[in-house]
C-alpha cells in the first residue's frame, strides 16, 4: 500500500512542480499506513552491528577526504580529533555574535584524552558507535535540507576514576550531519530519502540493514550525497558532547573549520542562553547588561520567545483539533496522552539570538537552570506577558510562569538531558503534566554505552519521529505555503557566501602549495625554504580563518531562523 500511494504522491508533486491538476487518487491508494518499526527506520542502537561499519575511524577518514584541500592518514585523523581535545583547555571565547568573551569551563580531564586512543575501538578510552538516529523531523519548512542523521559514539564503558569519587567517566561525541535538498525541489527533493529510510522496516537481517545505513552514511544513495561529508558538519550540521571526565557534566558543541589542518572549533550551544540573562541584574561587565535588556526584550514581546514557547497551545493546537477532536479539550474523545506528547514534541524557539548562547551547558548543579537565576523584574514582566497570551489557548489549556520557565529550560540542553526531568510544563483540564525523564537510563543521557535509550525517547519523542515520517511519506506538504521569504534570502545569501569564501581560501591555499612545489623563489632571490612554505601557508589559513568561522555561524543562524517543516520552533537537540 506505501508503495501505491508513494507512487501517486510523486505524481502529485510533479504535477504541482508542472502546475498540472490531477483527479482524486484512487480509492486503493487513498488508505496509508506505513509500516514503521523505530528500530529499524528511526534509530539504530545496537553498538555490536554498529563497531565496524561506523568506526569513528572511517568517519574522521571521510571528512579529510571531503575538505576543500584534501588529507589522509593516521596523523592527520589524530590531529583532526586533537584539535577538538584542546579546546578543552581553553578558559574563555567570543561570542561572535555578540562580541563578547565568554567564560569557559577548562577541563582537564577531557584534555588529557589521547587523540590515537580515542580512534582506536580496541582501546578503553576508543570512542565506539552506540546509536545512530533519523531526524528527517528536523526538516526546515523549505526543505532547503532534509533532516539530520546523527552518529552517537561514547566509550565502550564508563571509566572508574578514583579522582571523581564514585562516579565514573563517560563521554560522548554526536556527529550531526544536515543533508541538502540535492535539487531544492522542497517536499519531493527529499522524498527519495524518506522512503529509503522507510525501507529499512522491510529488511529483516541486521547486517543487511546496517549495511544500508552505512552506505546512506558514507557512500550516498542515488540522488543524495553521503551524510559523512564535511559541509555537512561545518556550515549545514555540527559536532556535539555529552562530558564527564571531569567534573561536572556539561554539553558543547563544534563545527569543522575547513582549514589545512582541518580543525573543529568551539561553537555556541544552540537554545542555551547565558542563564544569568534571566537575572534582573548583575556583577558582569556593562556588555552583559545590555544583552540581559535585550534578552528580556526579546523574551517577553508579544512575538518573542514566551510566544514561541507557547505555540502548540497558540498555534498547533487551535488548528490541529479542528480536524482531530482528540486534541480538543473540550471533545469527548480528548486523548490527554497524545495531547502531552504534541506538546513535548513542538515546545522550542527560533527567536534565542545566538548572541545570548554560551558555549556550555551543564547538567549539574543549579547554575544554567533559568529558574534559579529568574528575577522578581522579570518574573513580572513575563507574567504580565503570559496573562495576554493566554486568551488564545483553547478552552481548558493552561501554562503558568513556573511552567513556562521550565519550557525554556527543557529545550536547553542541560535541561532536556536532566534539569527539566518530571518538572511540570503545563496542564490541561486542570490536570498537571510533566516533561519526561531520562532517570530510568542513569541519568543525563538519551542513549547509553550499550544503546539503552531514554524515556524521553521512547515514550515521547521517537513515537512522534515516527509517525512524522510516516505522514510525509503518506502526504507530501506539496500545497505548504511558508510566510518566509525573507529568512529564505537570508539563509541563501549566507550559504552564497559560505561557499565563495571555501572557493577563495582553496584558491589562496593553492596558490601556497603550487608556491611550494615550485619552489618559487623570492623577489630577493633567495630560494624558499620548506620553513618559510609552511609558514606562508599558515598565515593563509590564519587570514581565512576569521572569515571562515563568520561564514559559517552566518549560516548557522540563518538556518536556525527558519521555521520548521513538522515542527514551527525547531530544537537543536
Amino acid at each position: 500500500m506505501t508503495r501505491l500511494l508513494n507512487a501517486f504522491a510523486r505524481q502529485k508533486i510533479v504535477a504541482s512542480v508542472l502546475g498540472l491538476s490531477m483527479a482524486t487518487a484512487p480509492a486503493a491508494a487513498q488508505q496509508c499506513n506505513p509500516t514503521i518499526d523505530p528500530d529499524r527506520s528511526i534509530v539504530l542502537h545496537d553498538p555490536a552491528t554498529l563497531k565496524e561499519p561506523f568506526a569513528l575511524k572511517g568517519v574522521i577518514a571521510q571528512l579529510l577526504r571531503d575538505l576543500p584541500v584534501p588529507a589522509t592518514g593516521p596523523d592527520a585523523e589524530a590531529a583532526l580529533i586533537a584539535s577538538l581535545v584542546a579546546t578543552f583547555a581553553k578558559s574563555e571565547e567570543v561570542n561572535p555574535i555578540a562580541n563578547l568573551m565568554m567564560d569557559v569551563d577548562a577541563r582537564p580531564g577531557e584534555n588529557k584524552l589521547v587523540a590515537s586512543r580515542l580512534l582506536d575501538p580496541n582501546d578503553v578510552f576508543g570512542l565506539v558507535p552506540v546509536g545512530v538516529f533519523n531526524r528527517f523531523d528536523l526538516a526546515s519548512a523549505n526543505f532547503s535540507h532534509c533532516g539530520e542523521y546523527r552518529i552517537v559514539y561514547s566509550f565502550k564503558a564508563a571509566i572508574s576514576n578514583p579522582q571523581v569519587g564514585s562516579i565514573p567517566d563517560r563521554f560522548f561525541l554526536i556527529f550531526e550531519t544536515k543533508i541538502p535538498n540535492p535539487q531544492q525541489m522542497g517536499a519531493a527533493g527529499c522524498l527519495g530519502l524518506a522512503d529509503y529510510w522507510r525501507d529499512l522496516s522491510d529488511i529483516g537481517d541486521d547486517a543487511q540493514r546496517v549495511e544500508a545505513v552505512r552506505k546512506f552514511f558514507f557512500d550516498g544513495i542515488p540522488g543524495y550525497p553521503p551524510a559523512i561529508k564535511a559541509d555537512h558538519l561545518s556550515a549545514l550540521g555540527q559536532l556535539r558532547g555529552n562530558l564527564f571526565v571531569e567534573d561536572k557534566w556539561q554539553l558543547r558543541e563544534w563545527k569543522l573549520l575547513p582549514t589545512a589542518p582541518a580543525q573543529f572549533v568551539m561553537a555556541t550551544v544552540k537554545s542555551n542562553p547565558l542563564a544569568e540573562l534571566y537575572a534582573d541584574d548583575g556583577k558582569e561587565v556593562a556588555e552583559v547588561d545590555a544583552l540581559r535588556a535585550l534578552f528580556h526584550s526579546q523574551f517577553a514581546s508579544a512575538n518573542g520567545i514566551l510566544a514561541e514557547l507557547l505555540e502548540p497551545e497558540l498555534g498547533f493546537l487551535p488548528n490541529a483539533m479542528k480536524n482531530d477532536p482528540r486534541l480538543n479539550p473540550k471533545d469527548k474523545a480528548f486523548d490527554q496522552l497524545l495531547y502531552e506528547k504534541t506538546i513535548v514534541n513542538r515546545v522550542g524557539s527560533r527567536l534565542t539570538d545566538d548572541r545570548f548562547n554560551e558555549f556550555q551547558s551543564d547538567s549539574q548543579g543549579n547554575l544554567d537552570i533559568p529558574a534559579g537565576n529568574l528575577g522578581p523584574k522579570f518574573e513580572t514582566e513575563i507574567t504580565t506577558a503570559l496573562t495576554n497570551l493566554r486568551a488564545g489557548f483553547p478552552d481548558g489549556a493552561d501554562v503558568t510562569v513556573d511552567q513556562v520557565i521550565a519550557r525554556a529550560g527543557a529545550i536547553s540542553c542541560g535541561g532536556c538531558h536532566q534539569h527539566t526531568n518530571n518538572k511540570p510544563i503545563g496542564s490541561v483540564n486542570g490536570t498537571t503534566f510533566n516533561w519526561p525523564t531520562t532517570q530510568n537510563n542513569n541519568g543525563f543521557v538519551h542513549v547509553t554505552e550499550v544503546g539503552k535509550l531514554s524515556q524521553t525517547l521512547t515514550d515521547r519523542m521517537i513515537p512522534f519521529r515516527r509517525d512524522t515520517l510516516a505522514e510525509f511519506i503518506c502526504e507530501p506538504p506539496i500545497n505548504q505555503i511558508v510566510a518566509l521569504a525573507e529568512q529564505q534570502d537570508r539563509f541563501e545569501a549566507a550559504m552564497t557566501e559560505y561557499n565563495q569564501t571555501v572557493t577563495d581560501y582553496q584558491l589562496a591555499r593553492m596558490g601556497a602549495i603550487v608556491a611550494r612545489q615550485l619552489n618559487t623563489p623570492t623577489q630577493s632571490g633567495r630560494q624558499l625554504t620548506d620553513v618559510d612554505l609552511v609558514r606562508i601557508e599558515s598565515e593563509v589559513s590564519a587570514r581565512f580563518e576569521k572569515s571562515l568561522r563568520q561564514s559559517i555561524e552566518a549560516v548557522t543562524e540563518a538556518e536556525r531562523r527558519l521555521p520548521g517543516a513538522f515542527v514551527q520552533n525547531r530544537r537543536p537537540h
